[in-house]
């Protein structure tokens, strides 16, 4: 486990390599990380609490790992560059359309990125939440 504000405020981090043995990353591990351009994490991990990475304004493409079960309310709130969403192929718990993070089933929208300055956007047929 990453314990809850473990990086917090690291102005200077630009990257996380991947923690084999890691499952679950903790509330605000890496909150105000604002030179995290990068973040791989390992496939074991299963859990990403709320705002993990809030605030990482730098951060531009983010990997939901193959194991992933929980990815807890909003955790790249305020992630100004990013822009997409990829879901690991082994996924099966969320998938992605357009870097734009869904459920499973399609009918909860869970994160827009933050970094995409579209006018408009279409929220498609199926999602209910």
């Amino acid at each position: 486990v990453i314990g809850g504000t473990a990086f917090g405020h690291c102005y200077g981090l630009t990257g996380i390599t991947k923690p084999e043995g890691i499952t679950d990353v903790g509330y605000y591990s890496f909150y105000d990380c604002t030179g995290l351009q990068e973040i791989n994490l390992p496939d074991r991990l299963t859990v990403i609490h709320a705002g993990t990475f809030r605030e990482c304004t730098s951060l531009t493409s983010f990997r939901l790992p193959e194991n992933l079960t929980v990815f807890d309310s909003n955790p790249l709130h305020g992630c100004s560059a990013l822009t997409e969403i990829v879901v690991s192929p082994g996924n099966h718990n969320f998938n992605f359309t357009d870097g734009i993070l869904f459920d499973a089933s399609g009918t909860e929208l869970l994160c827009y990125p933050g970094g995409r300055h579209e006018e408009s956007y279409t929220v498609p047929d199926g999602v209910i939440t």
